[in-house]
């Protein structure tokens, strides 16, 4: 027989591990984020007990975890909560909904590697849920929250080393990108790639994202899409001239007050200039970026 279960933000926690509120639930079956109210995880658990071990697994992934911006500011958030959580439980496996590279890569930069990720939960087992949250579609932004993007950033610290590199750009990613609406924009920069190709970078072709966050912290002058790249990429830099090629994020920022915070992070710790899709005669849909619109910038 199953059990449903709904764990909300304001619900007492079974404990608190780190910064994060942890909720534990037995013999999970499946689980699915709310994607009415973003603050709420769905639980189904079987009642059916058995004398083996239980399995223990900590689960992150939201409604939106294959948006890559999504995942990092609302699931590899907890990261580090489970590394602290692994080392009072050792046999705890991160469990996932599904298996993209941007996961595994910043999974490896923190030292979790594929033995401790799972894509299928096994009974018996127990299950760590931390406290749901979204960047998005919420209307505050808490001080939880504003705490947890503070520890993860203390995890990509600057390195205090002459920056090597005068300018990178990385063209908006076309490989484990976002399978739903991001897909049907259209934004061009093939003349500015054509024009700096001994600048281009893709980040899919990075060894490692370790090896990604060295090539950002080497340049003095970052060349990126609007948008997760600019989120992400941004949020491992410190000191660094950041020109973007839209302007969305100023949007969210007046929307959502939680990309608000993170986006005054990034331009408060970096110089920031957006060329806005209006600039160049475009929308958030469709727009054309010439390397004469990125010229006096670089």
């Amino acid at each position: 027989m199953n059990v449903e279960c709904t764990v909300t933000n304001s619900d007492t926690p079974s404990l608190i591990a780190d910064l994060a509120k942890i909720f534990i639930h037995d013999n999970v079956k499946d689980y699915k984020y709310d994607c009415t109210d973003f603050n709420a995880w769905h639980i189904a658990c079987s009642e059916s007990s058995s004398a083996q071990k239980a399995q223990q697994y900590f689960i992150i992934d939201t409604h939106f975890h294959e948006g890559f911006s999504h995942w990092f500011f609302e699931s590899a958030i907890y990261l580090p909560t489970f590394l602290e959580l692994k080392t009072k439980i050792p046999n705890l496996k991160l469990h996932l909904k599904s298996g993209r590279k941007y996961k595994t890569d910043i999974c490896r930069y923190f030292n979790i590697n594929e033995s401790d990720i799972t894509y299928e939960l096994m009974m018996p087992n127990t299950c760590h849920f931390p406290a749901p949250i979204t960047a998005f579609n919420e209307k505050v932004c808490t001080q939880e929250y504003i705490d947890l993007v503070y520890r993860l950033r203390s995890y990509f610290p600057q390195p205090p080393t002459l920056k090597s590199r005068n300018l990178l750009f990385f063209p908006r990613q076309k490989v484990d990108n976002y399978p739903y609406q991001n897909n049907e924009r259209i934004n061009d920069s093939s003349h500015v790639e054509e024009m700096l190709v001994q600048d281009v970078t893709y980040t899919n072709t990075f060894q490692s994202f370790a090896d990604q966050v060295h090539a950002i912290q080497s340049t003095r002058k970052l060349l990126i899409p609007d948008g997760a790249a600019f989120l992400v990429n941004a949020f491992l830099l410190s000191n660094c001239k950041v020109i973007v090629l839209g302007n969305v994020t100023d949007y969210q920022a007046c929307h959502f007050p939680k990309y608000g915070f993170i986006n005054n992070m990034l331009v408060s710790s970096n110089q920031v200039h957006k060329i806005s899709y209006e600039q160049v005669g475009g929308t958030y849909e469709r727009a054309i970026f010439r390397f004469e619109h990125v010229e006096p910038h670089i």
